[in-house]
């Protein structure tokens, strides 16, 4: 379904996060599909692969990689409704101990998400058109 621009929707959500989303990062001989960072010289804060069923594996030995890497940033799989009970047996069956730390998204998930944050901050900037958007979750 939109598989191939859900990086894009990651990203801008990142944005109306205000956090700072990276596209194909490569860290040390690692490629992440997305990386969110709260600043851009910290850590990942989330890390995302997007997954057609045939490299789920691979995914998602990408995130326990980004785990151990990275001290435990949230893990993000993003892959397509029907791929969600295959997805799941491999994390349980090869990557138990991401069980309850991997998150898995779907692709609808993702434009759902980041339809209803453009709409949150559309909406917070017409109410409080003086502070920028999403003001209050800044630290």
């Amino acid at each position: 379904m939109f598989i191939n621009s859900s990086s894009g929707f990651i990203i801008e959500m990142a944005k109306n996060l205000q956090l700072r989303g990276y596209k194909e990062v490569t860290i040390d001989n690692y490629r992440f599909d997305v990386v969110w960072r709260k600043r851009a010289d910290s850590c990942p804060f989330a890390v995302f692969e997007i997954s057609s069923v045939r490299d789920i594996s691979i995914a998602v030995a990408r995130l326990r990689a980004a785990r151990i890497k990275f001290g435990n940033p949230l893990l993000y799989l993003v892959i397509e409704k029907e791929d969600i009970e295959k997805a799941q047996q491999i994390i349980a069956n090869s990557f138990a101990e991401l069980l309850n730390q991997l998150k898995v998204l779907t692709t609808k998930d993702i434009l759902t998400y980041s339809k209803l944050l453009s709409q949150y901050d559309d909406m917070m900037g017409r109410i409080f058109p003086e502070k920028p958007t999403l003001w209050f979750r800044r630290k």
